[in-house]
């Protein structure tokens, strides 16, 4: 598209012009993981009047294209950053869920209209086949061979103030689940000794990869940016365990074994998943080395929102993102409620506006709460 360049560079000035709020955005956030009372982050966004009628690349056009992928994700992020929004600005190269199995030698199916999804899995006698030798020199496998140049063509228009956060890395079970397809719910009873030899492997995998990708991108190993918002100051990992919502609490209790080893290994980090949450919840919570935790989509009904923050707070776990807002139910007695339940701690809170509900407003009342909290 004539003119990229130029709107790439509009659009990094649009946040550059808030590098001293970006600052203290960060100071805020990084408090928040002292797991004490403080300033709570909100997370608002307001669509900018301009970037808004910038012209949009479909999904298949962005994903072989770095200077697309950085503009479709400029584009969201532009409407984050304000002095009416604590987010600490961040892209990643977006290869979605497939970016792991790639290394595995599993393509994705390229589309316009949503992210990519792998064309296949692999049967038991291929899994078995790998070595942990053939990942020796994993930058050269799967989509990890794209990462450097991407890198390159990000660096060449990023400032200081935005950072570059991993793909998508998903976790050993998801991984796994995503390699093996639903087969692996079968292994789970059929052949438990493969199994666990798959989640070794994707937790192998998993590690030498973060760990490539973290030199690479030049992030600490147990501090990470994540998500175009957050700035996690105790943890150098996100996982994702989607697919371990879907299992018994004897096999979620074996599966957490891994995913505690990368986050051991990285110095803590948060989980996230979408899907049924009171079990898995009460798992996931009493692993020491979990330092925050995200529940994506949530039906309302099943969340206990008293017992999440309850939790939360007496392992000293910080909760990031949204909470569902009650039909009906006023913004500034939604506002209310969450940081009463918060208690004042452990939250960067990403709240649920409607309508008109003006940012600015929503910004100046929730400072109000925190002023009251000391």
């Amino acid at each position: 598209m004539k003119g990229i360049e130029e709107k790439l560079k509009i659009m990094i000035e649009k946040i550059r012009g808030f590098k001293d709020k970006i600052k203290k955005n960060e100071i805020l956030q990084a408090k928040v993981w002292e797991n004490k009372k403080t300033y709570l982050p909100i997370i608002l966004n307001k669509i900018d009047d301009e970037v808004k009628n910038f012209p949009d690349f479909n999904m298949k056009e962005a994903f072989y294209d770095p200077e697309k992928m950085l503009y479709m994700q400029l584009k969201g992020l532009v409407s984050f950053i304000s002095k009416y929004s604590d987010a600490v600005p961040s892209v990643r190269f977006n290869f979605g869920t497939g970016f792991i199995p790639s290394v595995f030698g599993l393509e994705s199916e390229i589309f316009e209209d949503k992210m990519p999804w792998l064309k296949k899995h692999l049967s038991k006698e291929e899994i078995k086949g790998f070595q942990y030798e053939d990942f020796e020199e994993i930058e050269e496998l799967g989509l990890m061979k794209k990462v450097k140049d991407y890198f390159t063509v990000y660096k060449n228009y990023l400032s200081e103030e935005i950072k570059i956060y991993l793909p998508d890395t998903q976790g050993p079970f998801n991984i796994a689940h995503l390699i093996r397809g639903n087969e692996i719910f079968i292994d789970i009873y059929d052949d438990i000794e493969f199994f666990k030899f798959l989640l070794e492997l994707t937790t192998f995998v998993y590690i030498k990869i973060t760990e490539k990708l973290k030199k690479l991108i030049k992030e600490n190993l147990k501090m990470s940016y994540h998500s175009g918002y957050y700035f996690i100051a105790k943890g150098g990992i996100r996982i994702c365990e989607d697919s371990t919502t879907l299992l018994s609490p004897k096999h979620i209790e074996v599966v957490l074994t891994y995913t505690q080893k990368c986050l051991k290994y990285f110095g803590g980090g948060w989980i996230h998943y979408c899907g049924e949450t009171n079990h898995f919840f009460d798992a996931v919570i009493e692993i020491p080395e979990l330092t925050g935790i995200n529940l994506g989509i949530v039906h309302p009904e099943k969340l206990d929102e008293k017992k999440l923050f309850r939790k939360i707070n007496n392992k000293n776990k910080v909760y990031m993102g949204s909470i569902p807002r009650k039909k009906d139910e006023d913004w500034k007695d939604y506002l209310k409620r969450i940081f009463e339940l918060s208690e004042g701690k452990n939250l960067i809170f990403i709240p649920s506006l409607r309508g008109d509900e003006k940012i600015e407003e929503v910004y100046e009342f929730w400072r109000k709460l925190n002023d009251q909290n000391f």
